[in-house]
């Protein structure tokens, strides 16, 4: 971690990044939760192995799927 943030500009960004992914974390989970999307803890494993550039198209793909399917099934 020495090497990444040697630089003022390098230790902005990387803040930044915990900074979005924590947040991404906390609405993805309470997103997921509210609308009953099963795998709702998915995108955030998405951010932390692979990026939030991945994490979130996914986390909405799936809200989506869940809202669709919802709207087709009243009762759930």
């Amino acid at each position: 971690m020495g090497d990444s943030v040697q630089t003022l500009p390098a230790a902005q960004l990387g803040a930044d990044l915990v900074i979005a992914a924590i947040s991404f974390g906390f609405w993805a989970t309470r997103e997921g939760k509210q609308i009953g999307q099963r795998a709702w803890w998915a995108p955030i494993a998405a951010a932390v192995l692979v990026g939030l550039c991945f994490a979130v198209p996914l986390f909405l793909l799936l809200r989506e799927r869940t809202l669709r399917t919802s709207q087709r099934n009243p009762m759930h």
